[in-house]
């Protein structure tokens, strides 16, 4: 099995924590993943003090969303082929709809494992079985992944300004922390063309700018997260 090299310091990413997660599932050998477009979700609460769950928000219109969901679909796709699969960001219009689908199924289980209302290591959900299971079947790959990116914040709004003024400091200092709580999660899943969730993990971390982009941080915390995945499953 390849290897990743050794975790990123914490100056990039901050100190992170995973949680044990399903062991490997057999399966014939895969070959060919493709990669739903990732999104970015936030938990909106009511003050940077609350404890209070609330809701996951898929977050829309945004130019930083979008910028942050599509490093980590790059870095999926890239650390796949890397790795000796067959990969692809998938972003057919045709395929518009059964993507959304997924990105919806997916989101509602982010939401459910965040809530405590579904083990990590036993993720299990039949909407995103079947939706994945529907597109890997129709593209004849062997496997679909899905990512999303989470973060407590008190209103869409501040969402937005934590990133101007992040953007600033990062100009001035280097680095700066993304939301003004101080963790993001990372939400990874792979699942099989016959429907089966192969693999899932959560990564909580402290996402840093970096020379003023969220770019490479992003990217090396997708490759943290999967790297279990890519230890277990690719040759």
């Amino acid at each position: 099995m390849k290897r990743f090299l050794a975790l990123m310091p914490c100056l990039i990413l901050g100190c992170s924590t995973t949680k044990t997660v399903q062991a490997p599932v057999a399966v014939d050998k895969l070959l060919s993943v493709s990669v739903i477009p990732a999104k970015v979700g936030a938990n909106v609460v009511e003050s940077d003090s609350s404890v209070a769950y609330r809701p996951l928000e898929i977050v829309e219109n945004s130019q930083m969303a979008d910028r942050l969901a599509w490093a980590i679909s790059t870095q999926m796709e890239s650390s796949l082929r890397q790795n000796g699969f067959t990969a692809r960001i998938l972003e057919q219009e045709d395929l518009k709809e059964e993507i959304t689908t997924v990105q919806k199924a997916f989101a509602n289980v982010v939401d459910r494992v965040q809530e405590g209302k579904m083990r990590e290591e036993s993720v299990s959900d039949t909407a995103l079985s079947e939706a994945a299971s529907k597109i890997a079947e129709r593209l004849e790959v062997d496997a679909i992944a899905v990512a999303m990116m989470t973060a407590q914040v008190k209103s869409s709004e501040t969402w937005k300004q934590n990133f101007v003024d992040a953007t600033i400091q990062a100009a001035v200092t280097g680095t700066a922390t993304v939301f003004t709580r101080s963790n993001t999660q990372m939400h990874l899943a792979v699942v099989h063309s016959d429907g089966r969730i192969l693999w899932y993990r959560n990564r909580t971390t402290t996402t840093l700018f970096k020379d003023g982009t969220t770019a490479g941080a992003v990217r090396t915390g997708v490759e943290q997260t999967f790297s279990s995945f890519l230890n277990a499953y690719a040759d």
